[in-house]
């Protein structure tokens, strides 16, 4: 039997069902409470990503330190939002899946937010009520800037749809 994720989750709910997963969780307040402790935790959020990247060419690096640099171009952001999908199929543990889903969704947001560019094949607006609900989990950290950022240009509704995937075979995210 097929374990749903929450990179399907994300990917291919709509925004109705993404609000009403929201309203589950909140009743059901253990679920919410470890979201909420879980995206809390900066330092543990870091480490699990390390685990992920370990043995790989993007070892190393505080991947959320580098979603939250404001240089980086849609490119570089489209780069690490590919670099999170497979680390949330491979995710051992919840608190994996819950970093690697986390960068993912910051990359998105930041391209969002920052350069109002759709980096994600699937509609922006799907995701407003979701980077509405994490720019308050995350109110004090500057990934909550970047989800409150991106839920205010997704509510303008100026974005530019990406085409292809944007990203220079050998470029870095961390160059340039």
């Amino acid at each position: 039997m097929l374990r749903p994720t929450a990179e399907t989750l994300a990917e291919h709910a709509t925004s109705q069902q993404l609000s009403r997963v929201l309203a589950l969780a909140m009743d059901g307040n253990s679920q919410w409470a470890f979201l909420s402790d879980a995206l809390a935790d900066r330092a543990g959020l870091a480490a699990h990503l390390a685990v992920l990247a370990e043995r790989t060419p993007h070892a190393g690096q505080d991947w959320l330190a580098v979603v939250c640099d404001d240089r980086l171009q849609p490119a570089k952001l489209r780069e690490i939002k590919e670099l999170a999908k497979p680390w949330i199929k491979k995710a051992r543990c919840e608190g994996e899946r819950v970093a690697a889903t986390l960068l993912y969704h910051a990359a998105v947001a930041a391209a969002c937010g920052r350069h109002g560019d759709n980096i994600s094949a699937r509609s922006a607006k799907a995701r407003g009520p979701l980077y509405e609900d994490l720019a308050d989990i995350l109110i004090a950290d500057p990934l909550g800037r970047i989800f409150q950022a991106a839920a205010d240009r997704i509510a303008e509704g100026v974005l530019r749809e990406s085409v292809g995937n944007g990203v220079e075979k050998g470029e870095s995210p961390l160059e340039g």
